[in-house]
């Protein structure tokens, strides 16, 4: 089902005091759901994995007890409920620990951010006295309480304003979809299927029949659509990006986390299981010379370093022999598809178009710019010839890294030569992609001229 799962979830072992909860947030306009409390339910899977949940509503003492005592047993069975219920996809959430034992919520707290998993770590917390607001004669107590928690300024309230401007958008394109359909008569369901065939047929073209499930080009088309409608749209409520919430970190080396952040935004990194295809934008390992040959015999270690160090790098007179053949052996060779994604659509393949790509350590990023043959120095940001394009530095679990393509390393490969491709290992992201094939096309098109010098 695509239904949208809950934002908030309560989990009491006792019903009536769960579903008084859920009762006042429905009422405030808020989608919740009630967990009832059943340590063999959550192992058994009964409720969750959820992704998306942004607010849960703990009673700790869960065991129904009256009592915590030191409290090591509610802390386990809290920890143990999140991460039945919540998927390691989850995202930013908070935790209200709904309680009579207020006492035990501060090292309820440090319990759970010393033992569960970084993307399962709430962010933020509160204490609510249960036994209080359950009164009788308690429910605008219990509103006012809730509508508090809800509207917390700070950077999260920010995303989530934005999460809801994507789910609004989302809405008005599926409603569009809809209202289009229904104005060619007849079966409203079979006209929705019709017009979803259509939009992918414009983005796949003639390669559509190759598609049996059709998510990908018609996915392609709709996110197209909901990022149009989400750039052109205004969110009416943007105080949770106040400057106070949103600013610069400082007093902190943030060289790795920065490197993470332009891997989100450009760059996807498979796993090493992962069985991908190639298509524009991916990047596929060189495969070794006992496997194949594509460039020649670069599968040995010794020819693939001088090409590497030729092609890629500019080192220093200083560094000896011995050391540019490990900085060298520490890079690695890539194919980068270059492929123009109509040619992919309309059938026009005969060839796969590729340029060589190069990873480096950013350990030896200083040996990717060029050279100043009078001090015998590096120049940062300088590159050894417009021919070469340095990638943002990026982050794996091998480490920081930056890509280097080189525009003058061109070559094709048939269709039925692709297996001869090595594991596909990363994918550079639209944008990027964009620029950097903008980048290829001018290199190549380049008129050029020729000139004789006086000097």
């Amino acid at each position: 089902m695509g239904i949208a799962m809950p934002r908030i979830v309560v989990v009491d072992d006792k019903r009536e005091h769960g579903e008084a909860i859920v009762r006042k947030l429905w009422q405030m306009g808020h989608a919740s759901l009630f967990v009832e409390y059943d340590q063999q339910q959550l192992m058994d899977g009964v409720y969750g994995p959820f992704h998306g949940v942004r607010l849960i509503f703990m009673d700790l003492d869960l065991a129904g007890e009256g009592r915590v005592g030191d409290g090591s047993r509610a802390y386990s069975d809290v920890q143990a409920v999140i991460q039945a219920i919540l998927g390691k996809e989850n995202g930013p959430w908070a935790l209200v620990t709904w309680t009579g034992h207020a006492d035990h919520a501060e090292r309820l707290w440090e319990h759970l951010q010393t033992r569960l998993p970084d993307s399962l770590k709430p962010i933020s917390r509160k204490v609510m006295d249960k036994e209080r607001l359950l009164a009788d004669s308690q429910d605008e107590d219990l509103t006012s309480e809730l509508q508090q928690i809800l509207a917390h300024q700070d950077a999260v309230k920010c995303l989530l304003n934005w999460e809801s401007g994507v789910l609004d958008s989302a809405n008005e394109v599926i409603a569009e979809l809809a209202k289009v359909a229904a104005t060619l008569g007849g079966d409203s369901t079979e006209n929705l299927g019709a017009l979803l065939y259509e939009l992918a047929r414009a983005e796949a073209g003639k390669t559509i029949d190759q598609h049996a499930d059709r998510f990908q080009p018609l996915y392609r088309v709709l996110t197209s659509l909901l990022s149009d409608r989400l750039g052109s749209s205004t969110i009416e409520d943007k105080q949770g990006c106040l400057s106070e919430c949103v600013k610069e970190k400082t007093g902190a080396d943030l060289t790795e986390w920065k490197r993470r952040i332009n891997t989100m935004i450009n760059l996807d990194v498979y796993r090493d299981d992962a069985d991908i295809d190639t298509s524009p934008g991916v990047l596929t390992e060189l495969p070794s010379a006992d496997e194949v040959e594509i460039l020649g015999d670069l599968g040995s270690e010794k020819k693939a370093g001088k090409f590497i160090r030729r092609h890629f790098l500019c080192l220093q007179k200083k560094v000896g022999n011995t050391d540019k053949k490990d900085i060298s052996a520490q890079c690695k060779l890539f194919l980068l598809d270059v492929t123009p994604p109509c040619d992919h659509a309309q059938r026009k393949l005969v060839w796969r178009r590729f340029v060589v790509a190069c990873r480096v350590p950013v350990e030896h990023i200083e040996h990717v710019w060029a050279v100043d043959f009078n001090t015998d120095e590096n120049q940062a940001g300088k590159l050894k010839g417009e021919y070469l394009k340095c990638s943002p530095e990026f982050m794996d679990n091998d480490g920081g890294f930056v890509i280097l393509v080189n525009a003058n390393l061109q070559l094709s490969l048939p269709e039925d030569q692709l297996e001869k491709l090595g594991r596909a290992k990363y994918r550079v992201r639209e944008a990027m992609l964009a620029d950097w094939l903008g980048w290829i096309g001018r290199h190549i098109t380049r008129l050029g001229h020729v000139w004789l010098s006086t000097s």
